[in-house]
């Protein structure tokens, strides 16, 4: 309170005593003013004030004007935006500064708007060092009031040398929930993985597994906390996958083109070789790496097909690993308790929306997903314009003419056989995208003959219902946890970020997502810029 005073009036104090029964501060200019507190025990909460003088004379007030007050310190500043960090641990630094600025008039540094919000993580989220003590008491209640949950751990017995006691020193941990594996079963053939940096006191990274269900929408697969992108740690993370979560040949794994991913499925003892599992790149990821290396401005509006047997289901991208570290956001700044907590219940309610929506279409006796229903309608929609002819209808061999109708725009004279009894078209779209196309169409609305066989099982309702049926369960109260045997789990020392500084500019900026306003461009002088990508440079100006 009293530094909210002395920021509010622009006035400054020194502290003469300060210790855990008195507090004794006076007027930095020696106006008179003064105050003096003491606690009546051990256990109250602050002073109680037993002498003062004051006000502050009007001729201590500074006179300098500034944008900064030596009083408007982290603490000061962690209460006033506790409440916003609870319900939104990924507030920004700048938006701190910003709230900040409007409420006390004054600015204050990155650095301490960043102490700042580390201070009310730890409040709010649990102590960083402590959360490690706490998550295997965690994981043994998920454990056991889920079902099926799987958790790996990989621990350090000696640290540089140093044996610890009945305590183990964190290295890694894996984590599947039970409702998960289940429902990846009905599912597509596909794995979209990737990692992303972890932005607390300690440095790491948390890997991501995700696949396809039947409505083309992220399905959460699994986890894990590594000291970071490597061979080691992504062989380790593939092979607790091919373990505890699917024995299931045949996948096809999309990933963008790190060297430690591409070690890991390489590797015949992790189980993701040919032809158990076939690894795939993100297109989006190659595109950029090829303009980054032709330096095409035009490289953008390249697109990719890749005709590989269907594998793919026609992703091309991770951007479903990616869509899912967004449903996570947040927790790559929280406490590793405080993380892997809010995994499982992010995965609980993306299960309980998915699964009202599925047995809601299922209850009304709908064949498709929405997704899947608004791909076939637009097929339909083309099929009209399609010309039919028949060359065997026993064997159920058929031409189709593709027709540009009132189409604008659209190109016609096209034709493709299509084959009833080998499931195929010329056009290869059904076996890329596992359902029919439009020229399949147009022979089922000629003949009245059903398009259902066409479509892979995990495109249909049953697939999406059943993909979303199992069922989380509430994790008791902490107070009813079962008694854990194990070893005291210990963070490792090591893996402290920049003994508690601040992030570099470029980790700030993608911690943020945003960058900081640019300065000028050395070449046009105008903002928003530099010399590499300044205009002027192409233009010769």
């Amino acid at each position: 309170m009293v530094k909210k005073y002395s920021i509010q009036r622009n006035q400054f104090y020194t502290t003469v005593t300060s210790n855990e029964k008195v507090l004794h501060l006076r007027c930095k200019k020696n106006c008179g003013w003064s105050l003096r507190g003491t606690k009546k025990s051990e256990h109250s909460d602050g002073f109680t004030i037993v002498t003062y003088k004051g006000p502050h004379r009007d001729t201590c007030v500074t006179e300098v004007l500034s944008t900064d007050h030596a009083h408007l310190d982290s603490s000061i500043i962690s209460d006033f935006v506790k409440s916003f960090v609870q319900k939104d641990s990924y507030l920004k630094v700048e938006f701190i500064q910003e709230l900040i600025s409007k409420h006390f008039q004054f600015d204050v540094t990155y650095r301490r708007a960043w102490y700042a919000r580390e201070k009310v993580i730890a409040e709010v989220f649990g102590d960083w060092e402590s959360s490690y003590g706490r998550l295997p008491h965690f994981m043994e209640a998920l454990k056991q009031s889920n079902p099926g949950t799987v958790v790996v751990w990989k621990h350090k017995v000696l640290v540089d040398g140093v044996y610890y006691s009945n305590m183990e020193v964190f290295e890694r941990v894996f984590w599947v929930f039970g409702p998960c594996v289940e429902g990846f079963k009905h599912c597509m053939s596909i794995i979209c993985i990737d990692g992303t940096h972890l932005y607390g006191k300690f440095k790491g990274t948390l890997l991501v597994a995700a696949s396809v269900d039947a409505n083309f929408q992220v399905f959460p697969l699994a986890f894990a906390l590594v000291e970071g992108q490597n061979t080691s740690s992504w062989s380790w993370f593939l092979g607790c996958i091919r373990v505890h979560v699917t024995q299931r040949d045949g996948l096809c794994v999309i990933s963008d083109r790190h060297a430690g991913i591409i070690a890991a499925m390489n590797d015949p003892n992790v189980g993701f070789t040919e032809p158990r599992a076939y690894h795939r790149f993100c297109v989006r990821h190659l595109a950029s790496n090829l303009k980054t290396h032709v330096r095409r401005n035009d490289m953008r509006d390249i697109w990719f097909l890749f005709h590989d047997a269907g594998r793919r289901y026609g992703i091309c991208t991770t951007n479903f690993s990616e869509i899912f570290n967004n449903v996570l956001k947040g927790a790559r700044f929280l406490p590793i308790m405080s993380l892997v907590e809010l995994t499982f219940h992010r995965v609980n309610k993306y299960f309980t929306d998915k699964r009202e929506l599925s047995q809601a279409r299922s209850e009304q006796g709908l064949a498709y997903p929405p997704k899947f229903t608004s791909i076939m309608e637009k097929n339909i929609s083309k099929a009209r314009y399609h010309k039919v002819e028949a060359y065997n209808r026993r064997l159920h061999i058929y031409q189709v003419e593709t027709k540009r109708g009132d189409r604008i725009g659209r190109k016609g004279g096209h034709r493709h056989t299509v084959n009833f009894q080998l499931r195929m078209c010329t056009c290869n779209k059904p076996r890329i995208f596992h359902l029919p196309c439009s020229h399949v169409l147009a022979v089922c609305a000629k003949y009245s003959i059903s398009e259902r066989p066409w479509v892979d099982r995990v495109l249909q309702s049953e697939a999406y219902t059943n993909t979303y049926t199992p069922q989380f369960w509430p994790i008791p109260c902490e107070t009813a946890w079962r008694d854990y045997g194990g070893p005291k789990l210990i963070p490792d020392n090591s893996m402290v970020r920049g003994q508690g500084r601040p992030k570099s500019r470029r980790i700030r900026n993608e911690m943020d997502e945003t960058n900081r306003p640019a300065s000028k461009c050395g070449l046009c002088h105008q903002q928003g810029h530099n010399k590499r990508s300044c205009p002027s440079r192409s233009t010769g100006h």
